[in-house]
């Protein structure tokens, strides 16, 4: 896999669908916030604010999934999950290049979405998403190690 880097470079507070964060943010800081992207490769960049509401829908639609049969067919499925535990990866990288209060002040929001995800979720003892990942996930952070407790997911990790 490519390496992968946060970026600094300011990008017109304009093109950001993030704005759609609630007034926890100024509109200083997201200006500022919006110079520290994460580069998924040489011609896609994702900003701290859009991963940050990226983690919280798709927290959100993992948990809405839970209560919805296998058939339903707009539930996400194993692959959705291992994209989520990506996004929460690149706004790891991100969070840690931002510079105080605003480290702070996401660090806040995303471990609000962090609590939600692991209140749903349970350790993957059984190391069920490393084989839908294809690689070891040893080493990764904690929210590589957590599976959705029901749902169609954790029927199909299982299955």
């Amino acid at each position: 896999m490519a390496k992968h880097r946060v970026l600094s470079g300011a990008v017109s507070v304009n093109e950001e669908p993030a704005l759609q964060v609630d007034d926890t943010f100024s509109e200083a800081e997201r200006v500022e916030l919006s110079a520290f992207r994460y580069a998924v490769d040489d011609e896609k960049s994702l900003g701290v604010l859009d991963l940050l509401v990226a983690w919280a829908l798709h927290v959100r639609k993992i948990g809405a999934d839970r209560a919805k049969p296998a058939s339903d067919r707009d539930v996400w499925g194993a692959h959705d999950l291992v994209a989520a535990m990506f996004l929460r990866s690149f706004l790891a990288v991100c969070l840690e290049e931002l510079p105080q209060p605003l480290h702070g002040k996401v660090a806040e929001q995303v471990a609000r979405h962090d609590e939600r995800f692991k209140s749903m979720t349970r350790p993957d003892d059984e190391r069920l998403l490393e084989q839908v990942a294809g690689e070891d996930l040893s080493a990764k952070p904690w929210w590589w190690h957590r599976v959705p407790d029901s749902g169609p997911i954790a029927e199909e990790l299982r299955g």
